[in-house]
């Protein structure tokens, strides 16, 4: 519960509340003196898991600038198609996963794109080398 105030984020710098200050001291308190990187991770809310629509929607919205009109109608049955058929049930297979890890895909993320990529990692699995 501690973890979860976010009041102090709207308030002005160098004018926060008494209960912003508050809150400090008790995270200050409860931390210790040296907090290590992760010792707050099982703290923290679960990753929830999208929803299937918004995720083919963001798919299909991410990819429009890129494609141009006939691969986008190629791109869009192939999202409808996915959302009826396949989609479904590895939708059900990530909620399983999500109720037993609190990150559901950082695993399948370092396994898949880290470890099992052939291309250079700095390049291609990096996006902050894109800015």
């Amino acid at each position: 519960m501690l973890l979860a105030y976010r009041g102090w984020m709207y308030e002005p710098p160098r004018s926060q509340s008494k209960l912003t200050l508050l809150w400090g001291l008790m995270v200050k308190l409860c931390s210790g003196q040296r907090p290590k990187l992760y010792s707050y991770q099982n703290s923290l809310p679960r990753m929830s898991v999208p929803s299937l629509s918004d995720t083919c929607k963001e798919l299909l919205r991410s990819v429009k600038p890129v494609l141009d009109d006939e691969e986008y109608q190629k791109m869009e049955a192939l999202a409808k198609d996915f959302e009826r058929n396949l989609g479904p049930k590895l939708q059900f297979i990530l909620k399983l996963k999500s109720w037993w890890a609190p990150n559901y895909h950082t695993d399948w993320w370092e396994k898949y794109v880290y470890c099992m990529g052939r291309l250079p990692l700095p390049n291609n699995s990096n996006y902050y080398v894109l800015s």
